[in-house]
């Protein structure tokens, strides 16, 4: 089957009260329209994500929601509490999307940073434990987690654990997803690209005898024509002043994350082109997080989430830069004709 994820509003510039509670009008939009799931980040400058999906979890009946848990800050002991918690008063509909962190001067603000490789052994050892912790009775000792005979409580109900989505584009992510994930999400890259990275996660799953699903996380840009669609998406670099574009580039130069590292290579080599029919990276100039976009037509944009699904990905976690309804056009001209 395949599933849509939204992602909920982060950094409001109209403060915290708005963002929270848009956050809950959107989750509510986003199951009226048929979405399958909502995304809550985990950001410094955004709503602590148990609260926000509590709440979330009040107002809604039936959608998903996909709680981000930082390694670097968010213990699995802890992570695995409240999941078993807020899933036992939402009839099991929570989720869990494992980050790593890209970001030292984010990361600063609520721990010492560690390298690359340090952050990544440390999300292995996370997710590891997690996925035991939902097993019973756990003990574990490792190079940043131990453990002794640990009961979570409240215990997980069998069969209704959290499934687990590892995030990342490096050789580390990959290999933590297709060893102990049950959904690997990449960032936005073009669909041959996704093909090869989704490819290797689960010859990596295959050999360990396990099975793996596979994510994208991509912006978004649909309208009723090509014509209006590219208008929109073209608007966008209009209303952002060469400062705003070089912060972003100065962005890419504190990160040392794979994922990053690819969308600085796409915002260097842009030229207004688009990568392949009707995927563009003008995003990249001025996002660091989904740096291409599909823009299209509605059916343009359906033949394209088609082809990423041909690639090997089952599930879409989707942005829209543009907004201006965005979730509600794709709930009734795009996802129906795209599953």
């Amino acid at each position: 089957m395949i599933e849509y994820c939204w992602v909920l509003p982060v950094s409001a510039p109209e403060g915290f009260a708005y963002e929270f509670n848009e956050s809950i009008v959107e989750a509510k939009l986003a199951e009226a329209s048929g979405f399958d799931q909502v995304l809550v980040s985990i950001l410094s400058k955004s709503s602590d994500p148990w609260v926000l999906a509590a709440n979330i979890a009040r107002e809604t009946e039936e959608i998903r929601i996909l709680v981000a848990q930082n390694t670097n800050f968010s213990l699995p002991t802890i992570t695995a509490k409240a999941a078993n918690t807020l899933n036992e008063t939402c009839r099991h509909r929570i989720d869990l999307n494992i980050v790593t962190g890209s970001v030292k001067s984010e990361l600063a603000k609520d721990i010492r940073p560690d390298d690359h490789g340090t952050r990544y052994r440390r999300t292995k050892e996370f997710v590891e434990l997690l996925k035991l912790l939902q097993l019973g009775d756990t003990t574990y000792t490792g190079e940043f987690y131990q453990v002794v005979n640990n009961q979570v409580y409240p215990a997980p109900t069998p069969g209704k654990q959290p499934r687990i989505y590892v995030a990342g584009a490096s050789e580390e992510a990959m290999s933590i997803a297709a060893h102990y994930g049950d959904t690997y999400v990449m960032y936005a890259s073009p669909t041959k690209t996704a093909a090869k990275q989704y490819a290797d996660v689960l010859q990596r799953a295959a050999e360990a005898n396990r099975s793996v699903s596979c994510s994208i996380y991509i912006d978004i840009i649909a309208r009723p024509t090509s014509e209006q669609a590219w208008e929109a998406a073209r608007g966008q670099l209009s209303k952002y002043e060469a400062l705003g574009k070089k912060m972003n580039q100065l962005f890419y130069q504190t990160v040392d994350s794979v994922g990053h590292k690819l969308n600085k290579e796409l915002a260097v080599a842009f030229t207004g082109d688009v990568l392949e029919p009707t995927i563009w990276s003008g995003r990249s100039l001025i996002s660091s997080a989904a740096a291409l976009s599909i823009v299209g037509s509605y059916q343009e944009v359906i033949e394209t989430l088609k082809r990423y699904q041909d690639a090997g990905a089952t599930s879409f976690i989707l942005t829209a830069s543009c907004l201006d309804q965005e979730m509600e056009r794709l709930g009734e001209y795009v996802l129906p004709y795209a599953r």
